[in-house]
């Protein structure tokens, strides 16, 4: 009898223990299986192939982002495969992010959204910061710039969903400025006739800039306001009153400036200071020969200045887009 007592309590636990195991409180119940797990997302970046000091990509792989190079994303989250480009209230979110060659790093993670939306990217660099670069209305500002900072714009791309995930996407970023790369040469004779050069610089270029974002980099442009703060940029300081022999010079120096400039009514104006010719007397060279809408956006423009009994000035295309080649001169 004892032992037949001691069997049914021990039933009795067994089953007390079995119901507390299915109870609704058992944190067991609440782990969701992998297939109802948050997905992260991942990406990677891509550059248009171009070369220069003046750009956040690698000297030797000049289609990938330098390390640790901050990039700025928009994300939208929405039904089908495409977002629509709304800049309301609360209908995107920005999301920072570091790019170091092709590799996007969030600097939160991003995931999938359990309600089965679709998640899109657009970018930019340099990316938000406090003042300098700003975001409203789909609209990037950029203020301060010098002429050796690069603009960069990535087309809107989709990464699919929790359910569909699109594995490899690419967010391929686009230079949207205009780089002007400028040579000197000249002869002994020139040092004679010019003087020593002591800078180069162009005259009254928008120093703020904004660029209208749009499902594709054909569609994103870069806009001068019409109350656009404008300065000399300077290509080349030698930072030496006795200055520089024209012959000693042969390094090329780049600067960015707004696309469009070089036609008939957006004239680029070269201003040269010499020792012999500095302050109001300076030399100036005017290139507004480069066609009806000047030079294009995402464009390489090699410039030579060559000095003889006067200044010649060619333009050739360097390795971003194939553009046109020019000749002046100074005498």
């Amino acid at each position: 009898m004892k032992t037949l007592v001691l069997s049914m309590i021990s039933i009795a636990a067994t089953v007390a223990a079995m119901t507390a195991c299915t109870s609704e409180s058992d944190p067991i119940k609440d782990i969701q299986g992998p297939k109802n797990d948050k997905v992260e997302i991942k990406l990677t970046a891509g550059v248009a192939n171009v070369e220069t000091k003046a750009s956040p990509v690698k000297d030797a792989a000049p289609t990938e982002f330098a390390d640790g190079t901050n990039i700025q994303l928009i994300r939208w989250d929405h039904e089908g495969t495409l977002a629509d480009l709304t800049w309301g209230t609360d209908t995107y979110t920005k999301v920072s992010a570091t790019a170091s060659g092709t590799a996007i790093d969030f600097i939160s993670p991003q995931y999938y959204n359990e309600d089965g939306k679709s998640t899109s990217f657009i970018g930019f660099y340099p990316a938000l910061t406090e003042g300098s670069v700003t975001l409203s209305d789909g609209t990037v500002q950029f203020t301060g710039l010098n002429g050796q900072t690069d603009i960069l714009s990535a087309e809107l791309v989709n990464v699919g969903s929790q359910a569909s995930v699109e594995t490899g996407a690419e967010i391929k970023f686009k230079h949207m400025l205009s780089q002007i790369k400028f040579k000197l040469s000249g002869t002994s004779a020139a040092d004679e006739t010019f003087g020593k050069i002591k800078k180069i610089s162009l005259s009254n270029i928008a120093t703020n800039l904004n660029m209208t974002l749009g499902k594709n980099t054909e569609a994103t442009k870069i806009i001068v306001p019409a109350d656009a703060t404008k300065e000399d940029l300077t290509v080349l300081d030698v930072m030496d009153e006795a200055g520089v022999s024209i012959t000693s010079l042969k390094e090329e120096y780049t600067i960015m400036i707004p696309p469009e400039l070089g036609s008939s009514d957006k004239n680029i104006e070269i201003k040269i200071e010499t020792t012999t010719y500095n302050g109001d007397n300076s030399l100036k060279v005017n290139a507004n020969n480069f066609g009806d809408t000047g030079i294009g956006s995402g464009t390489a423009n090699e410039i030579t200045l060559t000095f003889k009994d006067k200044i010649t000035v060619t333009t050739a295309i360097a390795d971003w887009s194939k553009g046109q080649d020019k000749n002046y001169g100074i005498e």
